[in-house]
C-alpha cells in the first residue's frame, strides 16, 4: 500500500467512527474525562503530546495532561511480524497541574519522568529520564508547553539535554475546534543540519481520540532527529470510564498497542 492509500484508509476509519459517535462529539464532563483528549500524541508529541508520552519519547511536559491514578500495559512491535513482541508496564498519576510517571521496559531504556505547571505563566515544564543499561547512567529529557491563547499552544523539546545542546525541536498545536486540533512540529539536528517539519491532525469525541500526521525533511538526508519522517497514526479508544486502548503506527514499522486502567 503507499503512503496515500495509507493516510486514506486511516482517514475512512477516522470518519467512519466520528459518525458512529458524533452525537457524544461536545460531550465532555469535568473530572478524570478531560483526560480523553490526549489519549494519544499528535504530530511527534512535541506540542500536543499524550498523558503517557511524556516519559516514553514525547514532551515530557505533557505528563500534566493526567488527572487521575492509572497503570498501563503495552506491547510493541518493530517490525511487522508478531515474533519479536516485546513488554512494557508503568504507573502515572496527576491532578492536571502536576504529573509523575515510571514505566519498566524491555524495549524504551525505562523511563520516568515529572511536569508541573506555572498556571500565572501558562506554561508548563518536564523533564524525562531514561536509564542506559548497563550501569550507563541515565539521558534526559526536558521540555515546555505554553498556551499563548486559548486555541493555540507552543512546545518545545531538548532531548538528551545533558550530552549537550545537539538537537532542538518546536512545534504549535492550534485547536480548530472542541473536536479538531491541528499540529505543526519540527525537528532540527544541529551538528548535522538535518531537519524534519511533522503536520497533523486530531479527531476528538468523548470516546475516541485519533490522529494522523506525515513527516517531510527540509534540510539535510538522514533521520536521526527526534521528530521521524513518514506516516504516522494512533487511535485512542474508551471502552469505559476506567479501561482505555490505545494503538500507536509509526512507519519504521513501529507498532504499539496499549491497555491504561484508571483507578479514579
Amino acid at each position: 500500500m503507499t503512503n496515500f492509500g495509507r493516510i486514506g484508509t486511516f482517514g475512512w476509519i477516522v470518519g467512519s467512527l466520528l459518525a458512529v459517535s458524533a452525537a457524544q462529539a461536545r460531550g465532555y464532563g469535568s473530572g478524570m474525562f478531560q483526560e480523553d483528549n490526549d489519549m494519544v500524541a499528535n504530530g511527534q508529541g512535541v506540542s500536543s503530546p499524550s498523558f503517557w508520552d511524556g516519559i516514553s519519547g514525547a514532551n515530557p511536559a505533557g505528563l500534566v495532561r493526567n488527572m487521575s491514578i492509572k497503570a498501563q500495559g503495552n506491547i510493541a512491535s518493530f517490525d511487522d511480524s508478531t515474533t519479536t513482541l516485546r513488554e512494557s508496564g508503568g504507573l502515572l498519576a496527576g491532578n492536571g497541574t502536576y504529573g509523575a510517571g515510571v514505566e519498566y521496559s524491555n524495549f524504551n531504556l525505562q523511563p520516568y519522568g515529572a511536569a508541573g505547571t506555572l498556571e500565572t505563566l501558562g506554561t508548563t515544564l518536564g523533564i524525562s529520564g531514561h536509564a542506559v543499561s548497563n550501569g550507563g547512567g541515565s539521558t534526559y529529557d526536558v521540555g515546555t508547553l505554553i498556551d499563548l491563547f486559548p486555541r493555540f499552544r507552543l512546545g518545545g523539546v531538548i532531548p538528551n539535554f545533558t550530552n549537550g545542546l545537539q538537537t532542538v525541536a518546536a512545534g504549535f498545536t492550534y485547536i480548530a475546534d472542541p473536536m479538531v486540533d491541528f499540529v505543526v512540529d519540527a525537528g532540527y539536528q544541529l551538528r548535522y543540519q538535518q531537519g524534519i517539519v511533522k503536520p497533523g491532525i486530531s479527531l476528538h469525541t468523548n470516546m475516541i481520540h485519533a490522529t494522523a500526521s506525515y513527516g517531510f525533511r527540509f534540510a539535510g538526508t538522514w533521520d536521526s532527529v527526534f521528530v521521524t519522517t513518514k506516516f504516522t497514526a494512533a487511535v485512542g479508544l474508551r471502552l469505559t470510564e476506567r479501561f482505555l486502548v490505545e494503538y500507536e503506527y509509526r512507519e519504521l514499522p513501529e507498532h504499539r498497542l496499549g491497555l491504561t486502567i484508571r483507578f479514579n
